[in-house]
C-alpha cells in the first residue's frame, strides 16, 4: 500500500497531510467548488493535486491554529484514527505546521488509482495509515477463508465505516466548540 503521492486502485486507510502556503484571502478561491453537469466538482484543489476527480467529502482544509490546544497530532490519531506508530517520527513537524493544512483521505479518490502532485501552494508532509487500513497479505488465501479475504479486500462493512465517520465528525465539532470557547474567553479580557 502506497502512502506517498500515488494512490493505488481501491486504496483504503491512508490519510495524507499537506501544508497549504496561501494567505487567508487566497484560501477562499483555493477552496471554491464548481459543480459540473455530470455531478462532479471542479476545484483549484483538483488542479493543484493533479487529480481530475475528487470526492471533496474526504478533503479537509483548515487553519492549523484551529487545533490550538488539541493539536494536529491528536486530531489525526483521535479524530481520524491514524495509528500512533505511523506518526511517531513526524510529531514535531506536524505540530509545528502553521498557516493552512489540507488532509486528503483515501476515499477522496473514489476507489480509482491516482497520481498526485504537490504543486504550489502545497507542501506534502506525509501519508499515514489509519485504523481502517487494509494490509496486503503475501500468502495465498485458502478457499475456506475466502469470506475473510473478501472482507479485507472490500473494506470494513458500512456500519463500521459509518461509526468511523461519526467519530471523526464528533471530534471536529468538539475542536470547533473548544476553539469558539477559547476565542470567547480571550475576547472578554
Amino acid at each position: 500500500m502506497s502512502k506517498g503521492l500515488v494512490a493505488p486502485e481501491d486504496e483504503r486507510g491512508v490519510v495524507r497531510v499537506f501544508q497549504v502556503q496561501l494567505s487567508k484571502n487566497e484560501m477562499t478561491s483555493f477552496t471554491a467548488k464548481e459543480p459540473l453537469d455530470d455531478g462532479a466538482i471542479r476545484s483549484p484543489i483538483n488542479r493543484t493535486l493533479g487529480v481530475a476527480e475528487l470526492d471533496h467529502d474526504f478533503v479537509e482544509v483548515f487553519p492549523a491554529a484551529d487545533l490550538q490546544g488539541t493539536g494536529l497530532v491528536a486530531y489525526l490519531t483521535e479524530g481520524l484514527g491514524v495509528l500512533e506508530d505511523e506518526i511517531e517520527d513526524h510529531k514535531a513537524r506536524l505540530e509545528g505546521l502553521t498557516g493552512y493544512v489540507m488532509i486528503v483521505r483515501s476515499g477522496a479518490f473514489k476507489g480509482k488509482a491516482a497520481r498526485m502532485k504537490a504543486n504550489y501552494p502545497l507542501d506534502y508532509i506525509g501519508g499515514y495509515l489509519d485504523d481502517s487500513a487494509t494490509r496486503e497479505l503475501s500468502l495465498p488465501t485458502p478457499p475456506r477463508a475466502q469470506g475473510h479475504a473478501d472482507f479485507v479486500q472490500n473494506g470494513a462493512p458500512p456500519k463500521l465505516r459509518e461509526r468511523s465517520t461519526k467519530r471523526s465528525l464528533l471530534a471536529l465539532v468538539a475542536i470547533v466548540v473548544a476553539g469558539v470557547v477559547i476565542w470567547m474567553l480571550g475576547a472578554n479580557k
